[in-house]
């Protein structure tokens, strides 16, 4: 426990954070007890949680990116009512924020490098492990979806126009389709390549919108399972085209391209080929729109977390790293 003491004490100075030990024995961190803001729960505080196993403590004192994550989905670690594991995170995150985001970050250079490094190994997509990732990531149960996604199986960012309190997720969805759409100017009878096609939304309103010919690529077997049985249900499986592929294996010419959310699962050192290739597929005056998580400030790395558990070999990048890498070819 020693070890997280230490961490806590370092990282824990707004509000109060009661640790029980699985022995039993109680720790307090921070100074301010009492009520809470409002954006992490407005419930009256401290925030207690309790560590039920041995070696709750030295795993997440050693891993903070992981550990703690790891430690309550095998639980390990017990968020202690009336506060919740959201409650948690966010009086976590708060504190690192007054304190400055290096405070739950590793300090020594070597840990750095070390994380770096894995980092980059990590986003080294070729087309086996780019197929693996695909299939950790969206070959889960087509129910889990059907729980936090609109009804068109969107899966990256939507777009409020209005006050997101006002818009339904359905609607903001409905209006990124319509906002992405606008900028590749479609006309009748265009082909159109979708790379990262996932369950099909995107695709089929192009043609639905604008009369177009699409194909759709994408990694996942259930996706592309799923986007072929939409396609037929609609009567438009010979205008709208999936195929479980990867997009570096797709021939052709295209008028238009869309890269929808696909860019994180790239991978950095694959840029190059992902900007020469999309340049040799595009037809002379074509336009391709690629969508994609963006970094604020300089490039950095993957979190622990998320690359095991959430995207494996993922990466959202920095605007700089994708401007040289398109100029470069030819964009």
């Amino acid at each position: 426990m020693w070890l997280l003491d230490k961490f806590l004490k370092k990282a824990i100075k707004h509000g109060q954070f009661v640790v029980t030990n699985h022995d039993g024995k109680e720790y307090t961190y921070g100074s301010e007890p009492g009520s809470y803001p409002e954006e992490i729960g407005g419930k009256p505080g401290p925030i207690r949680i309790k560590l039920t196993h041995p070696k709750a403590a030295n795993h997440i004192a050693r891993y903070p990116q992981l550990g703690a994550g790891e430690a309550y989905m095998w639980e390990w670690l017990v968020v202690e009512a009336p506060h919740d594991i959201r409650d948690m995170i966010l009086f976590v995150t708060m504190n690192a924020k007054r304190l400055g985001e290096a405070s739950l970050k590793p300090q020594t250079p070597l840990r750095k490098l070390g994380q770096k490094m894995i980092a980059a190994v990590d986003g080294i997509n070729l087309r086996g492990s780019a197929a693996k990732n695909a299939e950790h990531t969206y070959n889960l149960t087509r129910e889990l979806y059907e729980r936090f996604l609109d009804e068109d199986r969107q899966y990256t960012m939507a777009y409020y126009r209005e006050d997101p309190r006002n818009t339904s997720l359905e609607q903001a969805q409905m209006d990124k389709k319509a906002h992405l759409a606008a900028k590749t100017c479609l006309k009748p009878g265009m082909k159109v390549l979708d790379i990262g096609c996932g369950w099909g939304g995107f695709a089929l309103y192009l043609h639905k919108m604008y009369g177009v010919e699409v194909t759709g690529v994408a990694l996942a077997k259930d996706q592309i399972a799923f986007c072929k049985e939409r396609a037929k249900a609609e009567g438009v499986s010979d205008k709208v085209q999936f195929h479980l592929m990867d997009y570096r294996d797709v021939g052709g010419e295209f008028d238009r391209i869309s890269s929808v959310g696909l860019l994180e699962h790239v991978g950095t050192i694959h840029y190059p080929q992902f900007f020469e290739h999309t340049h040799r597929l595009l037809k002379p005056g074509g336009v391709m729109i690629s969508h994609c998580c963006g970094r604020a400030g300089k490039p950095g790395f993957t979190d622990a977390w998320t690359r095991k558990y959430i995207f494996p070999g993922g990466y959202i990048p920095a605007l700089s790293e994708l401007v040289s890498e398109s100029e470069k070819a030819g964009w």
